[in-house]
């Protein structure tokens, strides 16, 4: 969905995604990733980084360091969120924007039959081909209320790909919007949140993760800014919106929405990769956090 893409598009960097996540997802971690699904989904030249894990890790460990270990938090802090909404909100909806290869329908198929929640994944028509395509090749499991849409800001507003693709604007709704915004300008960002905002007539929360702003604006002296600028340079797909720490709550209220969560990569660091004696299982890049809002009454 991001909207400089076509529906033809492959988006590059969903495939490193998916290999970050597969690359710590063995038992043998001191904290595994818990997206084991990673592996089916890499394509094109990263492909090549399956063949031996080991190596994988120590390889993009020194070209992109901290990045494996901030797709671990971030699966671990978004997968929380959707545990707690699901536990709670029985007969509700969750919204995937810019799904990419996300795995959380097949992960967590029976809680969410059990309390049937159904999910919702967009995106453009070409990934969510290949995702189909890899789901049958493999016979991955789902759970029963499980959609794709396909949609792209150039053709159609969200609102209108979501009515169209069966979502209702009646339920309880948990949108994840996962590794997306710092792909968006912030003009896309601001509206996409309003029209959530008045789509939604019931109970409605947004949980996402965004880069710091200095980031954005040039500060590489972040903890794997440069490493990751430049990768993202050499696929064409930089990065474009951030929010810095101290400005992230105004900015949400501005819009209509209250922060319930709102926390660092290190504190998110702290909170999941820790042992009872303080030694971490990795350092992630530090250049971004991760918030929780509802909208407000």
């Amino acid at each position: 969905m991001r909207n400089d893409k076509t529906h033809q598009d492959i988006i590059e960097s969903a495939s490193i995604t998916s290999l970050m996540r597969y690359l710590l997802s063995s038992d043998s971690e001191v904290v595994p990733n818990p997206d084991n699904y990673g592996k089916y989904f890499v394509n094109g030249k990263w492909e090549g980084y399956l063949k031996d894990v080991g190596a994988a890790k120590l390889e993009l460990q020194r070209k992109l360091p901290g990045c494996m270990y901030y797709h671990l938090i971030r699966t671990l802090k978004f997968d929380d969120s959707l545990i707690k909404w699901v536990s709670n909100e029985k007969n509700s909806q969750i919204v995937i924007l810019g799904a990419g290869f996300d795995s959380r329908a097949m992960r967590y198929s029976e809680l969410l039959d059990e309390h049937n929640v159904s999910v919702y994944e967009i995106d453009l028509s070409a990934m969510l081909d290949f995702k189909k395509g890899v789901i049958a090749k493999y016979k991955l499991q789902h759970c029963v209320g499980y959609h794709h849409i396909p949609c792209n800001f150039n053709d159609k507003k969200l609102s209108g790909c979501m009515l169209d693709g069966g979502i209702s604007k009646n339920k309880n709704t948990l949108v994840l919007w996962e590794g997306v915004t710092y792909f968006l300008p912030d003009e896309i960002i601001q509206s996409t949140i309003v029209e959530l905002r008045e789509l939604f007539k019931e109970k409605l929360q947004i949980t996402l993760d965004y880069a710091f702003r200095d980031y954005i604006e040039g500060d590489l002296n972040f903890y794997g800014a440069k490493e990751l600028h430049d990768v993202l340079v050499e696929i064409s797909e930089p990065h474009f919106f951030g929010l810095n720490f101290n400005e992230s709550e105004k900015y949400f209220a501005n819009l209509g929405f209250k922060t319930t969560e709102n926390l660092t990569a290190l504190m998110l660091e702290s909170k999941y990769l820790r042992d009872g004696f303080g030694k971490s299982a990795g350092l992630p890049h530090v250049f971004n956090a991760m918030t929780d809002i509802v909208r407000g009454e």
